[in-house]
Formats: structure tokens, C-alpha cells, sequence
């Protein structure tokens, strides 16, 4: 048990042994993780070696992917797109930065240098931070538009959505940049500054209240009711005595106009059982993780407070919570039509392209 006991101090933040970094969702980045375990963690083991690398490329490729798709067409004009670029950007900041962490624990050290270091941690914090967030508030969104339907135009307009993004990122830039001057390069790693960490243990309690507790409790109780929304939704818009019928031109005429609306992109109820779904693999993969950092945070804040059972599945909790950031791609293109479209539209537009650039008769063979 020993040899269990040691991988936590790679996992978790341990007063006595302040140079141990933490999980995603946890407190700290990981860094340098060993895995001395029993004969049945070898498995995971190698999974981080190969699979973690092919998650995380994954994830890169789909949230650019996503942010040329949004970004190239008109999909940009609704305002729920531009929480989705929001989403996808703080998810590619993430996977970068862990990415960084793996090549230097697998390959070469780039992470463990002074001003990378800070850089890295930083950003590792400030995208986990915006990418619950911004979730949050496309769910506020969509409740406006199925709850508040005489003050969504008022709120959800592509102006209004802008600003509130813009003013998130902002207040959560300078409510993490304790993060650049609590952490330094020390005998070739990084890590917490002795001095610092009392201070950081506090500061974890914090953390975990606005980053995880409160946007959780908030997403399911928006889920649920969205849920709910799209429910009765459902049953009006599919029952035999309320039925009404297909949408005629001049109603779909005045819905075009309306920039606030996404439903002539992909239909309102795609659009919040997107985001219902996003909220739900969100608890789903964070929630592990959260049972252990809560342990941590409210008790003593030191191994002892784990069980074995704790400690054994404390790293695979941590690489679940990858998840998060890597599958809205393949979300977003089974259920939103218009994305299926942008993609398809973004797909044959390149290869146009390069067919019009091989055929073009100003090029001269040499």
C-alpha cells in the first residue's frame, strides 16, 4: 500500500510535500506521474502513454475544427455559436496546455522552465475555469429563449452575448492571475512555492465553490428544466388535438429575421438538447473527480484523507475529466443540422479550392 500511497503525492496537493501538483478538477497540474501500483494499474499506464496523446490530438483537431466551422459561415450570426466558440477556445487552450505537460513527462521538457512554466499553469487554470462558464451561460441562454420568450430578444441578442463572454474572460483573467506568482521552477520541476501553499489550500476551497460546486448545481437545475421544456415541446408539437402543422413561408420568413434565434439554423429543440447533453457528459465526467477533490479540500487537504480505493482510482478519475474537452466535435455534428451543413459546406469549399489551384492554367509544369 505503500507504493499506492506515493502515486498521490503526483495527484494531489499534500502540505508536507509541497511540490505535488494535482488533477484536472483536482488542484494543481499534474506532472511527472508514477505509476507504482499493483499489476492491474499497468494497464492504465499504458493507456496514458498511448491513449492520452491520441485524446488529446483528437480534441486539438475537433475544437479547430469546430471554430472554422462557426467562424467561416453564418452559423457566427446566432448568438448560441458564439458561446460555442467561446466553449471551443477555452477547450483548445486546455488541451494545449496539457499537451505540453505530457510532452514533457514523455518526450522533452519544455513545461518545466521558468516563464513556461507560469504560462502553462495559468492557462491551464483560466481555460477550466472559462469552459465551465461558458457552459453555464449557454444553458441561462436557452432557458431564457424557452422560459423568457418576451426578453429574449432583449438578452439574448448577438450584442449582449458578446459582452457578457468578453467581461467573463476578463474577470476570470484577473481572478487567476495569482497563479503566475504562486508557482516557479524548483529543483527542475514546477510547482507551488513553499511559502505559498498555505495560502493555495485556502484558495482551493474557493476554486472548488465557483469553479465546480456552484456551475454544477446550476447546470442541473437548468437541465432539468430544459428537459422539461423540450418535453412539452414535444408533446405539442406531436400530439393529435394540438398539432399544427408545418411552418409556412412568411412565419419562416420572420423567424430569419430574428438574429437571436438559432431555430432557423438547427430548430430550437436540437439546440437545447445540445446543451442539455453537454451539461449532462459534463457532470458525468467531472463528478469522479470532484468526490475526491472535495475530500481533499474540506478535510485535512492531505493524503491521509483517501481512502485506497481513493488513491488507486484518483488518476484514472483525473484523465476521465479529459473527456470534457475533447468530444463537443463529434457531439455537435450528430445532433446540429447546421453544423453538419457548415462542416460539409467548409469540407467541399477547401476542396475546391485545391482542385482549382491544380487546374489552373496560369501554372506551368516545370
Amino acid at each position: 500500500m505503500e507504493r499506492i500511497n506515493d502515486t498521490v503525492s503526483d495527484v494531489f496537493l499534500d502540505v508536507q510535500n509541497y511540490g505535488a501538483n494535482t488533477s484536472s478538477n483536482i488542484t494543481f497540474i499534474p506532472q511527472r506521474r508514477h505509476f507504482r501500483g499493483p499489476p492491474r494499474m499497468e494497464l492504465f499506464r499504458r493507456f496514458t502513454e498511448i491513449g492520452i496523446p491520441v485524446l488529446l490530438s483528437a480534441g486539438i483537431v475537433g475544437n479547430v475544427l469546430i471554430l472554422l466551422a462557426l467562424l467561416a459561415t453564418k452559423l457566427k450570426r446566432v448568438s448560441f455559436s458564439q458561446y460555442l466558440i467561446a466553449i471551443s477556445i477555452s477547450d483548445l487552450a486546455y488541451l494545449l496546455s496539457t499537451a505540453i505537460i505530457w510532452i514533457s513527462d514523455h518526450w522533452y521538457d519544455i513545461f518545466n522552465i521558468t516563464g513556461i512554466c507560469q504560462l502553462t499553469t495559468y492557462t491551464w487554470f483560466l481555460a477550466n475555469f472559462l469552459s465551465t462558464w461558458f457552459l453555464v451561460f449557454a444553458h441561462i441562454e436557452r432557458c431564457l429563449i424557452n422560459f423568457a420568450s418576451g426578453r429574449r430578444k432583449l438578452w439574448c441578442s448577438l450584442f449582449r452575448t458578446k459582452c457578457i463572454i468578453i467581461v467573463v474572460a476578463i474577470f476570470s483573467m484577473v481572478a487567476n492571475l495569482y497563479v503566475l506568482w504562486t508557482h516557479m521552477v524548483i529543483k527542475d520541476r514546477c510547482r507551488p512555492m513553499p511559502e505559498s501553499v498555505i495560502h493555495l489550500r485556502n484558495l482551493r476551497k474557493v476554486d472548488v465553490v465557483f469553479t465546480v460546486l456552484i456551475p454544477m448545481v446550476m447546470i442541473i437545475s437548468m437541465d432539468i428544466c430544459l428537459m422539461l421544456a423540450m418535453t412539452s415541446r414535444f408533446r405539442r408539437r406531436y400530439g393529435n388535438d394540438l398539432h399544427k402543422g408545418p411552418i409556412t413561408a412568411s412565419q419562416n420568413g420572420r423567424l430569419r429575421n430574428l438574429n437571436d434565434l438559432p431555430n432557423f439554423v438547427e430548430g430550437r429543440v436540437r439546440t437545447t438538447a445540445t446543451c442539455v447533453i453537454s451539461g449532462i457528459l459534463y457532470l458525468t465526467f467531472s463528478i469522479p473527480s470532484l468526490i475526491i477533490r472535495m475530500k481533499l479540500t474540506f478535510t485535512d487537504g492531505t493524503r491521509r484523507s483517501l481512502s485506497d480505493l481513493d488513491v488507486m482510482l484518483s488518476p484514472i478519475f483525473h484523465e476521465i475529466v479529459k473527456i470534457n474537452f475533447v468530444y463537443k466535435f463529434f457531439l455537435y455534428i450528430l445532433v446540429l443540422r447546421g453544423f453538419q451543413r457548415a462542416i460539409w459546406n467548409l469540407f467541399r469549399s477547401s476542396c475546391c479550392r485545391k482542385r482549382k489551384r491544380t487546374t489552373d492554367p496560369t501554372i506551368v509544369a516545370l
